[in-house]
């Protein structure tokens, strides 16, 4: 366990993912940030044990469901005397939660992560309409962000 916070008389525990974690419910959760394929239990296992300690998923529980996922990744670099940057990505907290702050707690928990293994700094994409969100997360607009999908 990272981590428990109690909002309105509800625990939450923060905790790594587990492989038993990835189960259809996990998959219709992601569902609600993006496009998921359906659920293979021998992808799942090699995605598992692909996972390392610069590349890490975190939950959030509330009696023993899970109903948030965020992911950091450590990218090493060559410049900033070979730092680390931690790359926020795939924040997603069920509809049936939101407005609690658990986005919040999610992206503080996750920022507490990288400053453990030493990152300089973190960074996100983001959709213009979360934008406001990430500011209150201290995160600030710092560029235009491009992709090519290949």
């Amino acid at each position: 366990m990272i981590k428990q916070i109690e909002i309105k008389d509800k625990k939450f525990i923060f905790r790594k993912l587990k492989l038993d974690d990835i189960t259809e419910d996990y998959f219709k959760l992601l569902k609600q940030l993006t496009y998921v394929d359906e659920i293979d239990d021998e992808k799942n296992k090699n995605f598992f044990k692909r996972l390392n300690s610069d590349h890490q998923i975190i939950v959030i529980t509330h009696e023993n469901n899970i109903i948030g996922s965020g992911t950091l990744f450590v990218e090493h670099k060559l410049i900033r005397d070979y730092g680390k940057v931690g790359h926020i990505e795939d924040i997603v907290i069920d509809k049936k939660h939101n407005g609690c702050g658990l986005g919040k707690h999610m992206i503080e928990t996750l920022k507490e992560l990288a400053s453990k293994r030493n990152c300089y700094k973190c960074i996100l994409d983001c959709d213009e309409v979360l934008e406001r969100f990430y500011n209150k997360c201290e995160f600030n607009k710092m560029g235009l962000f491009m992709a090519k999908y290949i």
